[in-house]
């Protein structure tokens, strides 16, 4: 697979990305399918995974596609050291309510959003 820097000072990731949005909207696949589909990703040395708190089927489910990739990266058996998975900030957050407000909610997002997904390093 070919790579691509994420940055100036950022790690190499894979050309290709998957995005897990479909496995976590309405007419997803039961869990232990969509677990084999991530782990078969990162077998083709797919390195850079995408996921958000809103890819799930409603408000009961926010965070499922989160916590379906970290069981899937907890569960595969290669090298996690070079994986890189990215989520995103709800538009809402950013432009709604005084700075003092949108840094708040964004910190409290941030702080959900990471204990969704228990690694071992993280940076935000």
């Amino acid at each position: 697979m070919r790579t691509r820097p994420l940055g100036p000072r950022a790690p190499a990731v894979s050309a290709l990305g998957f995005g897990g949005m479909p496995l976590s909207i309405v007419g997803r696949p039961d869990e232990a399918t969509a677990i084999g589909i991530i782990h078969a990703v990162l077998d083709a040395g797919v390195t850079l995974l995408d996921t958000a708190d809103v890819y799930c089927e409603g408000e009961h489910d926010v965070g499922h596609n989160e916590r379906l990739f970290a069981k899937a990266l907890a569960a595969w058996p290669g090298d996690r050291s070079g994986v890189i998975v990215a989520t995103k900030i709800p538009f809402m957050l950013i432009v709604c309510g005084s700075r003092s407000n949108r840094m708040e909610n964004t910190e409290t997002f941030t702080q959900d959003m990471l204990m969704r997904f228990p690694t071992t390093e993280k940076e935000t």
